[in-house]
């Protein structure tokens, strides 16, 4: 947590009076354990400033102290999101012994900084990274005032300060603290996306498990691992889970790496499961939903418990791949319809997958209970069937609980209404918005392959029980939808804004969906450009234990977006 916020006064101690120890009592704890080494390649420091205390002709560290201060009751455990004058005071005070009246601190300023990767790692804002821009602050500063401090000189001080060991190649950046236009105002009303990770192999999902606010998962869709980071130290990523290359089918581009959730008591029994696509099965193998379980917050035993359920697949595209546990503590599982535009023939039934919900789980949404095993005899199928689904007792697979999909890419629960949200990617015309409400028992048929969207596909086919969506657009605007989530984070102003993307556009929307109408729909894509990188190859979105949302791109990277 404060090493996210020691960002921002790394180049702003001891300008006007703070003592350095007092500053340096909240040096994060992380930094202060064993030596790391690491071969550092420093890059540029941007740093925006921003006046506090009513002194608009200069920013020095009681600026910083406030910026600070913010920032700690910003992020977990205190999570709030507008801190007040007072609250800003008695935290400065308790941190740095500086006693403000409310009438010395400006609130309409902004506070960001440029992260920078001075260790090389492709991560940026990390603990060390943290470290070594501390470093030459306070090299550069009084009453050290060197201008030009030298690597070794940078070395000794991060030891120094911090016990970690490392190696600095390449030249000292420079400290650039001229305003940017990353300097936002806390009264804007406007939104902007940052960059937190790059280089990642093909990213296409971020989660995290309930209640664990240190911790955001990574799937990796060809390499099949879990990837961690760490929210709050900003350690380098580390690995959670690989799934093995000879059990992984990833040569296709809509295979591999497909789906992740935590169980809801995930901190006691430490359960979890994925979804993939798996060699062996149909034509182009299977798709698979397996539990795994932890050791740790941040180690998986690579064993597989078991398989829940696998899919024969016909072709290598449309595999869906989905995976919550909504409030009713079923696990949620999303099946494309199984590829060849939605009419290839299923396994085994010779009928249009979606729309066929006899001995054929392709294009649907189906409903598992995870807490035992109808099945005994049947090794392929480990789980209960909850009595409530829909297709119980007659016509129609017990599995399914909606039905009438193409590929749905990207669902999620709104997590305080429980409404499922479905993004269903169309094929020549339309692209889709579906909002399952939380009091549904299910059953809904939302119309493919009889209507794309709203477009009747045969007029002499056009049963009256099929769901439209609450949203569609046609393809000028894009072609193949990711779906997002509804934002339940601190900032009540954004609260039950639904934000949802196109991947082959990279446009990006936002809509509000209440009492069964939508409104508010709003291009976000100019306001999302990231401070670093580019928002180009959206695969998903993602959400936090706190509410935070995440854009996941393909091309390696993991944004956050982050409201005034």
């Amino acid at each position: 947590m404060k090493s996210l916020c020691w960002r921002w006064i790394h180049g702003c101690l001891l300008l006007s009076g703070i003592p350095l120890w007092a500053a340096c009592q909240s040096i994060p704890p992380n930094l202060a354990q064993s030596p790391v080494p690491a071969v550092l390649q420093p890059q540029p420091l941007n740093q925006s400033q921003s006046w506090y205390e009513g002194n608009p002709s200069s920013f020095d560290s009681t600026d910083a102290a406030i910026a600070f201060a913010i920032a700690v009751l910003r992020d977990p455990p205190n999570q709030i999101a507008n801190p007040t004058v007072a609250q800003i005071t008695t935290e400065v005070e308790s941190r740095f012994g500086l006693r403000l009246t409310s009438q010395e601190i400006n609130s309409s300023q902004g506070f960001v900084v440029a992260a920078s990767d001075f260790d090389g790692d492709g991560t940026e804002g990390t603990s060390l990274d943290a470290a070594v821009a501390f470093a030459i602050a306070v090299l550069r500063e009084p009453p050290n005032s060197l201008d030009n401090p030298t690597p070794s000189q940078v070395e000794a001080e991060v030891l120094a300060r911090f016990g970690l060991e490392i190696e600095i190649s390449g030249t000292i950046p420079d400290l650039d603290t001229s305003d940017s236009a990353e300097a936002v105002s806390l009264a804007s009303g406007s939104i902007h996306s940052r960059r937190l990770i790059r280089g990642l192999d093909n990213p296409l999902f971020v989660t995290s498990p309930p209640d664990d606010f240190q911790h955001l998962f990574i799937l990796e869709q060809k390499t099949g691992r879990i990837r961690i980071w760490n929210l709050t130290r900003r350690r380098p990523l580390s690995t959670f889970l690989t799934i093995p290359a000879s059990e992984l089918l990833s040569e296709g581009y809509e295979q591999g790496l497909l789906g992740l959730a935590f169980h809801p008591q995930f901190a006691s029994n430490r359960r979890f499961f994925v979804s993939y696509t798996a060699r062996g099965g149909g034509n182009a193998g299977q798709t698979k939903v397996v539990e795994y379980q932890a050791t740790s917050d941040t180690t998986a035993n690579p064993n597989p418990v078991r398989t829940l359920l696998s899919i024969p697949q016909p072709a290598q595209n449309h595999n869906g791949g989905w995976l919550d546990f909504g409030s009713d503590g079923y696990l949620y599982w999303a099946s494309g319809d199984g590829g060849g535009s939605g009419f290839l023939p299923g396994i085994p039934s010779s009928a249009d997958n979606s729309q066929d919900i006899t001995d054929n789980l392709l294009g649907k949404i189906l409903r598992l209970d995870v807490e035992g095993d109808d099945f005994p005899a049947d090794n392929s199928r480990n789980y209960r069937i909850p009595p409530s689904n829909p297709f119980v007792g007659i016509t129609g697979d017990d599995e399914i609980w909606a039905y009438g999909l193409r590929n749905p890419w990207r669902n999620s629960f709104d997590r305080l209404t429980g409404d499922l949200y479905i993004a269903d990617v169309g094929q020549d015309s339309r692209e889709e918005v579906n909002v399952q409400p939380a009091s549904s028992s299910g059953g809904e048929n939302y119309g493919w392959n009889i209507r794309e969207g709203t477009l009747v596909i045969d007029p002499d086919d056009n049963p009256p029980n099929l769901v439209d969506p609450v949203y569609e657009y046609d393809h000028s605007v894009g072609q193949s939808i990711t779906g997002g989530y509804v934002y339940r984070g601190f900032n009540t102003l954004w609260q039950g804004t639904y934000f949802f993307a196109d991947f082959s556009s990279g446009r990006i929307w936002s809509l509000r969906y209440e009492g069964g109408l939508v409104s508010s729909v709003t291009e976000r894509t100019q306001e999302l450009v990231p401070n670093r990188g580019s928002i180009d190859q959206i695969a998903s979105f993602g959400e936090d234990a706190a509410g935070n949302l995440y854009i996941v791109d393909l091309d390696g990277e993991v944004f956050r977006l982050e409201f005034p």
